[in-house]
């Protein structure tokens, strides 16, 4: 968790577009591991985020949770089978909400121009975020099924 805070609060891509590595990775171990236990790194990936970036307090750990949401509510009603279009669906959900939750919190009460950074520089998060989202699901996999016993099965391809 402290290598993706790192990465998202290092600067290292430049610029204004940045991949959320915290919520790719909470997701992935989500979609990967127990839904409770993707919950709790994500409280603890939003607070070192809060911690680091020196933003308003809760900030990032607001972004997360909300984020999370999708993913907590789709792990009531799916199975644990879940395919590639489904979790992309919900990192997409995840990736949109968090970016919205950040602009709002970031800029309430300042004359932003909000709806051109929404489709400029935050679509471009989305889509940055859920590259990362694909890149750390199977690893993610691999280290639920040996790190808890009782996680989702290894599926057979990475993206099945």
């Amino acid at each position: 968790m402290l290598g993706l805070v790192a990465l998202q609060t290092s600067g290292i891509f430049g610029g204004r577009v940045l991949p959320a590595f915290v919520l790719a990775g909470v997701l992935a171990w989500g979609l990967s591991a127990e839904i409770e236990t993707g919950l709790r790194w994500g409280v603890a990936g939003g607070i070192l985020l809060d911690l680091y970036a020196g933003h308003q307090v809760g900030v990032f750990t607001l972004a997360i949770l909300l984020a999370y949401l999708p993913l907590f509510a789709a792990s009531r009603v799916a199975s644990d089978e879940r395919g590639v279009a489904i979790k992309l669906a919900l990192a997409v959900a995840a990736g949109v909400i968090y970016q919205l939750v950040l602009l709002v919190a970031t800029n309430l009460g300042s004359d932003f121009p909000f709806f051109a950074e929404l489709r400029d520089v935050a679509t471009l998060n989305v889509v940055a975020t859920i590259g990362v989202f694909l890149l750390l699901l199977w690893p993610a996999a691999k280290l639920a099924a040996t790190a808890t016993p009782h996680a989702r099965p290894l599926p057979q391809r990475p993206f099945s």
